[in-house]
């Protein structure tokens, strides 16, 4: 809350607990704020998946500068994934290692509850994706791979319809293949008597 007002988290306790008078301006803001997270999102897009290849060996500068995670609490496994011989783990965080004077450099990849855990640490150390991609480019970081979630609480896409607009060739994309899962209900024989 205090971040997207733009106000320190002791003046928005203060406020809260009636140790200080928020002005008219602020308490607008937080009118607003408290409206838009009661207000259920039609739409809304979150990262699920992200792969990054950093071209550097220190995978302890990325961890504790990047991602803001102590080796300490890192578990290392001797197995990596796409070519590297390591991996430092945190719940669904991955960091691959390769050798030293290697060219594969480290690579970090978060998985969905990857995305989420990382998202609580951006926002424990004020920071958004944005500040995240962009400290990324800045350190020559290659981006393998994004992928976008859409979470359509309101029915507005239709899963069915978008997967057979991209049998039909009705979608334009750089991509090669898609992917589309269909649900609904099983026939039982037994219970349609």
């Amino acid at each position: 809350m205090a971040l997207r007002l733009r106000i320190t988290r002791q003046h928005l306790q203060r406020v809260e607990s009636g140790k200080a008078n928020p002005s008219s301006s602020l308490q607008m803001q937080i009118d607003q704020v408290l409206n838009r997270w009661q207000a259920a999102p039609e739409l809304n897009l979150i990262f699920d998946y992200v792969r990054i290849r950093f071209p550097t060996q220190d995978a302890e500068f990325l961890m504790e500068n990047l991602l803001h995670l102590k080796l300490d609490y890192m578990l290392f496994e001797d197995c990596g994934l796409y070519g590297y011989d390591a991996k430092y783990v945190f719940s669904n965080i991955q960091v691959m290692i390769s050798p030293p004077n290697d060219q594969l450099g480290t690579l970090l990849e978060l998985k969905g509850q990857g995305c989420r855990k990382s998202e609580s640490v951006l926002l424990a150390n004020n920071q958004t994706w944005f500040d995240f991609f962009r400290i990324c480019q800045t350190e020559k970081a290659v981006f393998k791979r994004l992928d976008l979630a859409i979470n359509n609480t309101i029915g507005m896409l239709n899963n069915t319809e978008l997967i057979d607009k991209c049998e039909r060739d009705e979608c334009i994309s750089v991509m090669r293949r898609f992917q589309g899962l269909k649900s609904g209900p099983m026939n039982d024989p037994e219970h349609s008597r």
